[in-house]
């Protein structure tokens, strides 16, 4: 099942982390400095029972999202985007 979100960049912050590093056979070979950026959203919302918005509220009247990147951030702050949610794996049958 897919849940579509319509979420406002709220915050960004950038901050010093680390970086995993590897050696050519794919064995952890230690860390390096790298600047990371933090976005974080929030649901939407209208008082105008005619903006789209007003209609993800009624569906999802609260929600945030938080995540942190090393690419240098995408995304602008103020602006609103969709956030798809899918399963990333399929359904498994359990056994009893």
């Amino acid at each position: 099942m897919k849940v579509r979100c319509k979420m406002r960049l709220n915050t960004i912050t950038t901050w010093l982390g680390q970086k995993a590093l590897y050696d050519a056979a794919g064995k952890h070979a230690g860390y390096e400095k790298q600047m990371l950026y933090d976005a974080a959203f929030s649901a939407v919302y209208s008082e105008n029972k005619d903006d789209e918005n007003a209609a993800f509220w009624q569906a999802t009247p609260s929600g945030k999202l938080e995540v942190a990147m090393i690419i240098q951030m995408p995304w602008t702050l103020g602006a609103e985007y969709y956030i798809d949610v899918s399963p990333a794996l399929p359904a498994m049958a359990t056994e009893d």
